[in-house]
């Protein structure tokens, strides 16, 4: 059994507090503020197709001819700036307050024992239940009279486990990749020790989070060439933890953030991380410093959901962020120290599964990636704030992931416009228009979902979330490196295999390798890594 987080983690740091401005800030001077789509199709529970992207075929994952989706003219675009109201900035309530998550429970506890009466006599057993079904009709048109009661309604369940007798059960039999099984005290199994990435030639090293990520719905990932941090929020503050690049465990913050954080966001700074952490009355900025101690919100945005930060190097990222009334997605460009340095900036109105969108420093500059009422749309956002003019991938499309190799864009989206709906992949020119034809990964009953990249150079690693049926729901999670033309260079390996579906699933690249990141679903709930080479 894994042991339980602590109540609370104090630290020092400022009081949330809710405005009715666009955002405050604690600076205390003039400076500048700076369809609810599912997924096509149902889960056949087996994977009937083949492989796109597997060692057997690799001639079969690439289509070279051109999909549905015309080529884009990529001549240069004029950004023009936007114009956009001043925001006042107000400081923030008690910036010395300390914040500690009050009321953060401690993990849920596990699931009832099927058969309550006869846990823990180690040995597993079989038990029925029984109800009253409620009233029954009946009487008119020829039937049967009508009851006062439809009698009682049965159940027949059975322990997993119980004690040591686990039934010949393995972490293996059960769907893992291996590690040792364990009888949890609900007399279910415990796979606390199993483990779902297990290292292999192009897999060199796997770990996880200790804090407990039961629940959790936001999972972060930022690195930079000497360290990996992830945090995760799942209602009840947020949680920070530090590896090396060979995920030694350099430090875990066990709460941060209001208590009812329900999304969080990170990025790398000189300093130390940003996160922005999204709870019921916005999004606020923390500092979290090099050691994993967080301060703040040094800024807030009220009514902000759903955040995505983009890290750029030596210097502070670009926001993210749906506003809750009208579902604009707006940004503005964060100074190093958290506090904005634009004014706010509309990009799309409004937007669909903003969650499963993305955004990437670019140059001089950011790219940025949403379902919008037309389908996928990119943009380039300048380091000033000012956002060029978007261009669209089809109408049928989301799922936008968006990486850059340092001269070009690289983009995977979803199409369900096509059949079977498949997983594509373009080159973008620097303001977000597409190069050449789209690319074909593959697509359900195999891959879909959204499907996060990262790029080394002109080659690209795409992790590709096994089909499941579900929104964001991945029922394994492979990887596949593909060359500048999106030809396959390394066939899809299998980076987690795990029996219950993974979410929130990250890729970021360091010289020469890439850190996956994800969230389990099963119980308890657990923060994956790998450590990826291409």
């Amino acid at each position: 059994m894994r042991s339980a987080l602590p109540l609370a983690l104090a630290l020092a740091c400022g009081a949330c507090s809710s405005t009715t401005t666009p955002y405050t800030s604690d600076a205390g001077d003039d400076a500048p503020p700076a369809d609810t789509g599912t997924d096509t199709g149902t889960d056949g529970g087996t994977d009937t197709g083949t492989d796109a992207l597997t060692d057997a075929a690799p001639d079969v994952t690439r289509d070279v001819a051109p999909v549905d989706i015309a080529p884009v003219d990529v001549a240069p675009v004029d950004v023009a700036p936007v114009d956009v109201a001043p925001v006042d900035v107000a400081p923030v309530d008690a910036p010395d307050a300390a914040l500690t998550c009050t009321m953060v429970p401690l993990p849920p506890p596990p699931p009832a024992p099927a058969c309550a009466g006869l846990c823990g006599n180690g040995h597993r057993d079989m038990c029925s239940s029984c109800h009253p079904c409620g009233p029954r009709g009946g009487g008119g048109g020829g039937g049967p009279p009508p009851f006062p009661d439809g009698g009682l309604c049965c159940t027949t369940a059975g322990e997993d486990c119980d004690g040591t007798d686990l039934g010949g059960a393995t972490c293996a039999s059960i769907g893992y990749a291996g590690g040792t099984l364990h009888c949890g005290s609900w007399c279910a199994f415990d796979s606390g020790t199993c483990v779902s990435c297990t290292t292999g030639p192009h897999v060199t090293a796997c770990d996880r989070a200790d804090g407990d990520a039961t629940g959790a719905m936001s999972l972060a990932l930022a690195v930079t060439e000497t360290e990996v941090a992830v945090a995760w929020a799942s209602g009840t503050g947020a949680r920070f933890a530090r590896f090396g690049a060979d995920f030694p465990r350099h430090g875990e913050t066990g709460c941060f953030g209001p208590a009812d954080a329900r999304r969080v966001a990170l990025a790398a700074v000189p300093t130390g991380w940003i996160a922005a952490v999204e709870n019921a009355a916005g999004t606020g900025i923390y500092v979290v410093s090099a050691t994993g101690a967080a301060t703040g919100p040094v800024a807030m945005f009220p009514s902000a959901q759903m955040p995505l930060l983009a890290g750029r190097p030596g210097a502070g990222p670009l926001l993210v962020w749906t506003l809750a009334a009208t579902g604009a997605e707006q940004e503005s460009v964060l100074g190093a120290d958290g506090r904005p340095t634009t004014a706010t900036v509309t990009l799309f109105t409004p937007v669909t599964e903003p969650e499963y969108g993305s955004a990437v420093s670019a140059g001089d500059g950011f790219l940025v990636a949403m379902r919008s009422s037309v389908g996928v749309q990119v943009l380039r956002v300048g380091a000033d704030g000012r956002a060029g003019t978007p261009a669209g991938l089809g109408a049928e499309t989301e799922y936008p992931q968006v990486t850059w190799t340092g001269t070009e864009g690289r983009i995977t989206w979803s199409d369900f416009g096509v059949s079977p709906p498949s997983v594509k992949w373009a080159r973008l020119d620097a303001t977000g228009r597409m190069i050449g034809s789209a690319v074909t990964l593959g697509g359900i009953p195999t891959y879909y979902n959204p499907s996060p990249t990262a790029a080394f150079g002109d080659h690209t690693m795409v992790l590709l979330g096994g089909y499941t049926g579900g929104t964001g729901q991945a029922r394994r999670l492979d990887a596949t490196v593909l060359a500048a033309d999106g030809g396959v260079i390394v066939p899809a390996f299998h980076v987690d295999q795990d029996p219950h579906a993974v979410i929130s699933y990250r890729l970021a690249a360091r010289s020469g390798d890439a850190v996956a990141a994800w969230l389990t679903t099963d119980y308890p709930g657990r923060v994956g890594l790998a450590r990826v080479v291409p």
